[in-house]
């Protein structure tokens, strides 16, 4: 798979506050692009989407909501170069869009990044500052590590405010860029040095310190771990097709599921698990067009009826949908089924 931006076959759907995507049948979106990419559509003020998942050759599936205008015959792209480190997107010769791309998958995560390193090495100085009162020697290595770093900091708000001169870097230039931060690493590994000086001179203090040291490491490991899940490699559900009536397990229930009608052509039923368990929950979201209901089984519980509001089914009663993009979430309680969330009406024992 190649890594310019990809850009055939045109939108033939896209809804503001829905996640799923409709292309053309020349997208052929299953074989040229993958998780986690990032989507555009090809319009001024639009946002960039990190990919949740590819359905298929057609379809696709955002990590987010659309926010932008509900539109159709649009032209897109989905941008496949990324930094090997820290996941910035890399441009390449004749991709479009630059100025708006680079602004939000590059320059605006390089800021996030930034703060974030800001923050915890202004916490660990503070600390180290506190705890070496009076140690003359450590003091002056610590400021100069900390003017080091500042120095850092100044250089990525230079890059900030020069957006206009990046539009003309080389890929070698974000490589740059990424080395800069690599420095900064660099410069936290001479604090610790530092720090380890000062063992010579109390151990009692040094005890101490090690101890702060160790607590603010932890917290930089939970910092990165955040960005990365800023940057979109979060959790995903789990996704299932079917194309006939399927009955539910309570294995089918658990572990934050969603299940399809993809490539249905006709109704396909879900019916759910017995004996009912509360908690047990799943999603649905109708892909093909065709019905795509949810059934609450009739069993030793007399009222079992699915609730959203004031809409009740009859016992053992269904609810359903051919509506494409129409998502519902339903949670089992002792005596039924009870609706969670859902997009759209949906049709009630119809």
């Amino acid at each position: 798979m190649a890594n310019e931006q990809f850009r055939t076959g045109l939108i033939s759907q896209i809804t503001n506050g829905s996640q799923i995507v409709i292309g053309t049948a020349s997208c052929d979106w299953s074989n040229n692009i993958a998780v986690p990419n990032t989507f555009k559509v090809d319009r001024d003020g639009e946002s960039t989407y990190i990919l949740g998942s590819v359905i298929g050759a057609s379809r696709i599936l955002l990590s987010s909501n659309y926010t932008g205008s509900t539109g159709s015959g649009l032209s897109y792209m989905v941008n496949r170069s990324f930094s090997s480190n820290r996941g910035y997107w890399r441009p390449l010769q004749g991709d479009f869009d630059f100025a708006e791309i680079l602004s939000q998958d590059t320059i605006d995560k390089i800021d996030t990044d930034i703060q974030n390193l800001s923050a915890s090495v202004n916490i660990n100085a503070s600390n180290a500052i506190l705890h070496t009162s009076g140690l003359t020697n450590a003091n002056a290595s610590i400021s100069r590590n900390t003017a080091s770093i500042t120095g850092h900091n100044t250089d990525f708000t230079d890059v900030r405010s020069s957006i206009g001169e990046i539009r003309a870097l080389t890929n070698a230039s974000i490589d740059a860029l990424q080395l800069n931060v690599i420095n900064v690493n660099a410069s936290i590994t001479n604090t610790n040095s530092s720090i380890n000086e000062i063992r010579s001179l109390t151990n009692a203090s040094i005890a101490r310190n090690t101890a702060s040291i160790v607590a603010h490491s932890a917290n930089i490991v939970n910092a990165n771990a955040s960005i990365t899940t800023l940057l979109g490699v979060s959790a995903i559900r789990v996704q299932t097709a079917k194309t006939t009536n399927y009955t539910l397990t309570a294995t089918d229930l658990t572990g934050n599921r969603t299940y399809t009608n993809y490539g249905a052509v006709d109704e396909v039923r879900f019916t759910w698990a017995t004996p009912l368990t509360s908690g047990h929950s799943a999603r649905f979201i109708v892909i093909a067009a065709s019905y795509l209901g949810v059934e609450v089984p009739a069993c030793a519980v007399s009222d079992t009826r699915i609730r959203h509001l004031e809409n009740v089914t009859a016992t053992g009663g269904f609810i359903r949908t051919d509506i494409e993009g129409r998502i519902v979430e339903i949670e089992a309680i002792p005596d039924g089924l009870n609706v969670i969330d859902i997009e759209g009406p949906w049709l009630t024992d119809e």
